[in-house]
């Protein structure tokens, strides 16, 4: 190609990918020739890498080797890190993996570099999480206590903070266990991590025939022969203004939280307080006319029903029963144990008030048995003095 003059150089030399060997020829003008070879290498290929491991998932065993594999004919080196490049560690002969890397507990990126001898650069990078940390698992029945033949609903869930996330799949699902049975049963939560990490909590339940709970704790007995008086239900819409009835002891409202049926009864009534139980979350409150009180029944720290008591005639109490939703804090609770403590009060007084009268009551009784007797013996063995022939005897 292209003769020139001695010592002109060529600018237009076409170099292959690949090897090449380019001769350049010399001759004097007497015909002597001589000449001289070069042989090198035009590369303007990157080198081909991939990370064989680790791979991009997660790890609950910490991983401390990096293998590659890599396509190049011309390899110089290879070298890694684990920042994105900001520092880099261990050149070595290409084709040579690491046994010593370090990961970190959380998410990872490691990245292997090769380079050719012709300077042409390449990477590969990967990511994974490093995560020894168990889940935290939740688990809940709501309501905790109800009557036999009512919804539970049970529910898992867990978090995984700053780990590789919650496997879904190995997470226990949801269930509405069966309720005609009575006792009280545990619902477990499994939850695992996308490393396999896992961790369990429990939830329990009660199932009860009769919710209502007298002073010393036991059960009243089954809901028929407790509830003699019957039960009264409402709609959603009476519930949601406020219902109004008058009630006798052993006599109570349904009402409806949510999707569960819940029980406002009277158990005892005294001249100015009433025994109010709530049912199927078993709670018991005394009342002094006027008084209103709120209970909370699906375990939110929501107070989810409001009675009050208007008023007592006739053996009968006055209520008023309203759905409400109102979070629960420390000074409403603190009002209403305070409201609890002047009603159990009130309710102590009426009980001696009354228990005094019957005993005034019962000596009137005697007295008069006794001045009958005294009379019927007189008439029957003397007759009459004068002065009590006057008294008319009925």
């Amino acid at each position: 190609y292209s003769e020139v003059a001695c010592g002109t150089n060529w600018s237009t030399s076409i170099a292959v990918e690949g090897g090449n060997n380019w001769t350049v020829y010399m001759n004097d003008s007497v015909g002597n020739e001589n000449s001289s070879i070069v042989y090198f290498t035009y590369d303007t290929t990157e080198p081909f890498v991939d990370i064989a491991y680790p791979t991009n998932t997660s790890y609950a065993a910490v991983p401390v080797s990096l293998n590659y594999t890599y396509v190049e004919i011309n390899c110089d080196r290879a070298w890694y890190s684990n920042d994105s490049g900001l520092t880099n560690y261990s050149e070595v002969a290409c084709g040579t993996n690491w046994s010593t890397s370090i990961a970190v507990e959380g998410l990872n990126n490691w990245t292997v570099f090769v380079n050719d001898s012709a300077g042409n650069v390449n990477s590969s990078v990967i990511y994974f999480t490093y995560d020894v940390t168990d889940p935290v698992a939740s688990a809940s029945c709501s309501p905790s206590s109800t009557n036999a033949g009512s919804t539970v609903t049970c529910s898992c869930s867990g978090a995984d903070d700053d780990g590789s996330g919650i496997n879904a799949s190995l997470t226990t699902a949801g269930t509405t266990p069966s309720t005609s049975s009575t006792g009280t049963f545990s619902y477990t939560c499994s939850v695992t991590d996308n490393a396999g990490n896992s961790h369990n909590n429990t939830a329990s339940y009660t199932i009860t025939t009769d919710n209502v709970v007298r002073d010393g704790g036991s059960s009243a007995g089954s809901t028929t022969s407790f509830w003699s008086k019957g039960t009264h239900s409402i709609s959603d819409e009476q519930f949601a203004i406020g219902f109004t009835k008058e009630f006798s002891v052993k006599q109570r409202l349904r009402v409806k939280v949510g999707s569960d049926n819940h029980h406002v009864g009277i158990v005892e009534l005294t001249a100015t307080t009433a025994t109010i139980n709530i049912s199927s979350d078993p709670q018991q409150a005394v009342l002094t006319v006027g008084d209103e009180r709120k209970f909370e029944v699906t375990g939110d720290d929501y107070y989810d029903i409001s009675v009050k008591l208007n008023s007592i005639e006739d053996s009968k109490a006055s209520i008023t029963a309203q759905s409400i939703n109102e979070l629960i804090v420390e000074e409403s609770v603190a009002e209403e144990e305070t409201k609890e403590e002047e009603a159990v009060v009130n309710k102590k007084q009426d009980i001696e008030i009354a228990e005094e009268e019957k005993s005034s009551l019962w000596w009137i009784l005697v007295i008069a048995g006794v001045l009958a007797l005294v009379v019927a013996f007189i008439k029957k063995k003397k007759g009459l003095p004068n002065f009590l022939k006057k008294i008319k005897f009925k």
